[in-house]
């Protein structure tokens, strides 16, 4: 189980807002990369526990690859479902 991180942070919207604590909680996101070499694609994906796991297959096109790391838990957002607010004009 990893430990718990206490920061002091201060708002920069607000500089005379007091000081709070604030408890970072441990990373629970799977990275992942995908790479290609010798003309074919592979995925890679490294757990929060620190497992690593790598494509059984190597594909021939970044679409196969997507699709098949899809299969094994990679989130694809499409455009259309960006998680991102809007810039405040």
């Amino acid at each position: 189980m990893g430990a718990a991180i206490l920061l002091r942070e201060k708002s920069q919207s607000d500089h005379n807002r007091p000081m709070t604590d604030t408890v970072r909680q441990p990373d629970r996101r799977s990275y992942w990369r995908f790479e290609f070499t010798e003309r074919r694609w592979t995925w890679h994906v490294t757990r929060p526990d620190g497992v690593r796991i790598v494509s059984t297959d190597t594909f021939p096109t970044p679409q196969q690859c997507a699709e098949d790391a899809m299969k094994n838990g990679y989130v694809h957002w499409p455009t259309s479902q960006e998680r991102r607010r809007p810039r405040a004009s």
